[in-house]
């Protein structure tokens, strides 16, 4: 059993560890300088994350966008979803004002027993 999983993962490409490269390929990747478009991802992660945050975790991917183009930031908008989605950055909803009162009932009114009259200081 063992031989035929070694046979196969050799079919495959892959090492010992079944990650599909080479040791001196893992180190020679390793060794790369960070390419230019990483860097700059990397860079724009703060600032995403400040205007998601800065309101109150609300918008989506499209909104941060809209936020970062108006602060001149030239940004891909797919760029934003990713990094959003990357850092586990979800937009919550923002809860709706809902009425609770219900002035027009006929259900008894309670009595003032303060006796205030409804006018401020």
């Amino acid at each position: 059993m063992e031989e035929n999983r070694r046979r196969e993962s050799k079919r495959r490409g892959e090492n010992r560890d079944g990650v599909g490269v080479s040791t001196s390929g893992f180190y020679a990747w390793r060794a790369k300088p960070e390419s230019e478009r990483d860097r700059r991802r990397r860079a724009l992660v703060p600032e995403v994350r400040r205007v998601f945050e800065g309101s109150r975790r609300t918008y989506g991917s499209p909104r941060v966008h809209r936020e970062l183009r108006a602060e001149g930031l030239v940004v891909n908008r797919k760029t934003v979803a990713a990094i959003m989605r990357d850092e586990g950055l979800v937009a919550r909803p923002e809860r709706r004002f809902e009425a609770t009162t219900d002035s027009q009932h006929d259900g008894p009114i309670a009595p003032n027993l303060v006796a205030r009259k409804g006018t401020g200081p």
